[in-house]
């Protein structure tokens, strides 16, 4: 079976974030530059914090993905500060996009260790299609069991409606409320199984 468009347009393979020591002065900033063609003095890099602003993402979050080897600082200040590139925003919003569609942290690092280490050949396609198809089911499942919320909730909701109090204040029946009951009962059933 063929991926998805959508699990083919998904950057999957995103480029692997590159370490670079630590720059210690500005000139040995200049230095790395030229050496290594690699921008250091901080026009091309962004700082945690407006990494966290351009994916709305928090600062520790981001923290947590570097923890988790989920991202990658290409390099740190003489002050210790985190320094990113571009390809870190697509990045993250990356792994945001997996964590909407109901992936882990832990399976995202899955996801990223078997294409870092294997590439995307057809051995790794094989296992990607087969962890996006358990997902696919897996939401579909979901889906199916939020239907059955949903119209709980509208019949739960109808027979509290209808049982509104008369002019005397007490209208209510003993079926009304033993119906209402029995709405109850059922969504106890539903939302714990």
């Amino acid at each position: 079976m063929q991926p998805t468009s959508r699990l083919a347009s998904m950057p999957l393979a995103v480029p692997r974030n590159r370490k670079l020591p630590a720059v210690e002065s500005p000139a040995a900033a200049a230095r790395e530059s030229q050496a290594s063609g690699v921008d250091t003095a901080g026009e091309n890099y962004i700082r945690v914090g407006e990494l966290a602003a351009r994916t709305g993402k928090t600062v520790r979050a981001l923290h947590l993905y570097e923890e988790l080897g989920l991202l990658t600082p290409v390099t740190r200040t003489d002050g210790g500060f985190r320094l990113y590139d571009q390809d870190a925003v697509v990045r993250v919003k990356w792994i945001i996009r997996m964590q909407d569609a109901g992936f882990t942290l832990p399976m995202i690092q899955d996801i990223l260790q078997l294409v870092e280490n294997n590439g995307f050949g057809v051995r790794t396609q094989k296992t990607l299609v087969k962890v996006f198809e358990e997902k696919l089911l897996e939401t579909r499942k979901q889906r199916e069991h939020l239907a059955q919320v949903e119209g709980l909730l509208e019949r739960t909701l109808r027979a509290i409606q209808e049982t509104a109090p008369g002019p005397q204040g007490n209208s209510r029946t003993a079926a009304i409320d033993e119906g209402i009951a029995a709405e109850i009962i059922r969504a106890s059933t539903i939302f714990h199984p």
